[in-house]
């Protein structure tokens, strides 16, 4: 889902909660604080190096870390997602 440009802070949880799955896939980010907001929310995240991700995930279940511009691991990563929603 996409979000409107501005979303009160109050309303991210309703937004995110319909997700399956989070995709940030940032060329350059510095600490995207919509990473621990989704994961807050219980969805799996998927993200580049280049993001907070390496700081705060640890690659594996739920939660992944792809190389930039890898549209393969990217497909492969929601894939694993599809095939296991719970």
């Amino acid at each position: 889902m996409r979000l409107p440009c501005s979303v009160p802070h109050a309303s991210l949880n309703q937004y995110y909660s319909t997700d399956n799955v989070f995709v940030f896939p940032s060329l350059v980010e510095g600490f995207g604080l919509v990473l621990l907001e989704a994961m807050a929310c219980s969805i799996p995240v998927i993200t580049t190096p280049n993001t907070a991700g390496p700081d705060i995930i640890t690659d594996g279940l739920e939660r992944f870390i792809i190389p930039i511009r890898d549209i393969e691991a990217l497909k492969e990563k929601l894939e694993w997602c599809y095939r296991h929603p719970q």
